[in-house]
């Protein structure tokens, strides 16, 4: 009976120990197989974005395009604001001209008025002046 129960207790130590050993590689599997999907997820991604890639040299060409495009959208805003500037020179001489012809055609009609006058004031001289 001693014997029974050492080889009860033994039996019993060993079946806790492989319990305690088949729930640590349990949970190693599961860790391990949720490690595997994880991987192979990011693989996918990963696939993924290098399909979509473009080569180095492309890129380089596409980067240099780019700047090139930049500069010449600078280089365009810059003229665009040249000639602005420009039309707004230009209006503003056109506004000093219209006011010039608007005094020209004030001064035109001043002389035609006191030549009038001046014609009105000789004829009425020249009837009061005996000849």
């Amino acid at each position: 009976s001693q014997d029974h129960s050492l080889v009860k207790q033994a039996f019993d130590n060993l079946e806790k120990d492989f319990c305690e050993r088949e729930r640590f590689l349990k949970e190693r599997l599961s860790k391990a197989v949720l490690w595997k999907r994880r991987s192979a997820t990011a693989l996918r991604i990963a696939r993924r974005r290098m399909q979509s890639m473009v080569a180095g040299t492309d890129f380089e060409r596409s980067q240099q395009e780019l700047q090139v495009s930049r500069q010449r959208e600078l280089d365009l805003a810059r003229r665009q604001t040249e000639l602005t500037l420009s039309v707004a020179q230009r209006d503003d001489k056109l506004r000093e001209m219209v006011d010039v012809q608007d005094r020209c055609l004030n001064l035109d009609n001043l002389v035609r008025e006191t030549e009038q006058e001046f014609t009105v004031l000789r004829r009425r001289l020249q009837a009061r002046e005996p000849r």
